[in-house]
């Protein structure tokens, strides 16, 4: 969009009754997450067919398409 690409951040799960790693991504993301991630879990909420990543941690314009003035 606006000739840039959109972070996102990747969680992984391993379920170890079936042995599976699940990889979830979040939504689009205008601005780089990483200093905003200070621990090594990130809530996903899953039911059998769609998750949600929980991103509450991150500023408001995490998903709102805006990109920030300083970038």
């Amino acid at each position: 969009m606006n000739g840039r690409s959109p972070w996102r951040i990747v969680s992984r799960w391993l379920d170890p009754a079936r042995n599976e790693l699940h990889l979830f991504e979040s939504e689009n993301l205008w601005f780089d997450p990483a200093p905003f991630i200070t621990w090594k879990r990130i809530r996903v909420s899953i039911d059998s067919k769609r998750y949600s990543m929980d991103v509450s941690f991150l500023p408001n314009l995490a998903t709102d398409g805006d990109i920030p003035p300083s970038a």
